[in-house]
């Protein structure tokens, strides 16, 4: 998790164990932005969220960097193998191990934001990769982010707007630098939203049954 201050320097780059912590963190920033799906298509509402459709077109040879997300049912199984079959009945498709890699954080956050669903207004989903599109002029970046190459663009697209990015990289040790470069982003985006100059998808709000948005700003 990253802050950052309104003249672009980079305050904080921390890494939390968990989502009830960075909800804490959260609480003195006027906008926290996340990867991590907030809300969920469920046997009540089974809908494929139109915000990781839209968000797939726009990154276009990035697309794939947006993992399809798993039904609420799903989420909270024990296993792959149930949340495969709870996935499969609700959604009509088997569960990635993408996805269910990353279940255990989207129930922690599903979790925190259904017991205090206000959060909302001050921590909201975001996808890294539509973050340095819109640090790259609205262009996806091609190169992943893990290569030589993607790290070097992403780093040169944040350090136009934050004055101190290679002494708080050098700082963190404590995560990849790829997950480092993605948390500034996230910061720098998230400023820029509370300023207007960023939106999320789609415009017209989208609610899972829980009353939680399905969306991504980022755009």
């Amino acid at each position: 998790m990253a802050a950052i201050d309104a003249s672009g320097t980079v305050e904080a780059v921390r890494v939390l164990a968990t989502f009830a912590e960075v909800a804490v963190e959260a609480a003195g920033a006027r906008l926290t932005l996340v990867d991590i799906p907030i809300g969920l298509p469920s046997a009540r509402r089974p809908v494929l969220r139109r915000c990781d459709t839209m968000a797939r077109e726009l990154l276009g040879p990035r697309a794939s960097s947006v993992f399809a997300v798993p039904a609420r049912e799903a989420v909270w199984a024990e296993t792959y193998a149930e949340a495969c079959r709870r996935n499969q009945n609700v959604l009509g498709r088997q569960l990635s191990m993408q996805s269910w890699s990353i279940c255990g954080k989207i129930r922690e956050a599903d979790a925190v934001f259904r017991l205090a669903p206000k959060l909302q207004k001050t921590i909201r989903e975001t996808h890294p990769e539509l973050c340095f599109r819109l640090l790259n002029n609205s262009r996806p970046i091609e190169n992943p982010k893990k290569s030589q190459a993607g790290l070097k663009i992403r780093r040169e697209l944040l350090r136009g707007w934050l004055s101190n990015l290679d002494l708080a990289l050098r700082r963190s040790t404590r995560a990849g630098r790829d997950d480092l470069l993605d948390a500034l982003a996230a910061a720098v985006v998230a400023r820029w939203f509370d300023e207007k100059r960023a939106a999320a998808v789609p415009l017209a709000r989208e609610e899972d049954d829980f009353g939680l948005a399905m969306e991504i700003v980022g755009v």
